[in-house]
């Protein structure tokens, strides 16, 4: 029996002992964003969700690849909202007259605050992300494809606005490179300033959150915004 998920429950305090399915569902995108899918044991789950049932995972969700499943449907329903935010703000953007037309660098921050935003919100659903981009493989990949594959589809018609030069292959590449890249480097960020100080005569150049996020951007929009071989 496959039950049916919900936009995550991320306070611990308003999840009642009745809620099991809620309580399976976030104690295993916790885990699985800290520690990987194939490395999360269902009984670690069980154990994290506090519920004394060895079979709840079994009875509710048939097994831990459908309970996956339920976990990438559950961080997409969570993502829709944010979604709609940021595209309804970046065509707001495209009818007021009275501001710069949309550029590259526009498109590529609306796509960074989108995950930054969901992040913020809720980071193990943005480990989750990474974790099946990673370790998950074609299946893995797939099953994020079915869940927020609009998405991508929305942001590539965007970048192809703006870039009308590129060919739709190299649109689709760019586009699912920019994602992926956002993704990972939201979950890695504490790596980019863990570099010894002064390391061969070098000096140490802390950032902050600011000054990373837009350099970030940069990064992406010039990247995305050159010649493509294809």
């Amino acid at each position: 029996m496959t039950a049916a998920y919900s936009p995550l429950k991320t306070n611990a305090e308003s999840l009642s002992d009745s809620d099991v399915p809620a309580r399976l569902i976030t104690a295993a995108i916790k885990l699985y964003g800290e520690q990987g899918c194939q490395a999360v044991s269902a009984r670690q789950i069980i154990k994290e969700a506090n519920i004394l049932n060895d079979a709840a995972i079994r009875y509710y969700f048939g097994n831990k690849q459908d309970l996956l499943r339920v976990c990438v449907k559950a961080v997409a329903a969570e993502a829709q909202p944010v979604i709609k935010q940021v595209f309804d703000d970046l065509h707001a953007r495209k009818a007021d007259s009275s501001k710069p037309a949309i550029g590259t660098r526009q498109v590529i921050t609306a796509l960074v605050s989108l995950f930054a935003t969901l992040h913020q919100k809720n980071p193990a659903a943005v480990k989750l992300m990474a974790r099946m981009i990673r370790e998950e493989g074609p299946s893995g990949q797939q099953m994020q494809v079915e869940e927020l594959g609009e998405f991508v589809w929305r942001f590539e018609d965007e970048l192809a606005a703006v870039l009308p030069e590129k060919s739709a292959k190299a649109l689709r590449l760019q586009t699912v490179l920019c994602i992926t890249v956002v993704i990972n480097a939201l979950v890695d960020q504490e790596l980019f300033n863990t570099l010894p100080a002064e390391a061969a005569g070098r000096d140490d150049h802390p950032l902050t959150l600011n000054e990373m996020s837009a350099g970030f951007i940069d990064f992406l929009a010039v990247g995305i915004s050159g010649a493509a071989s294809i």
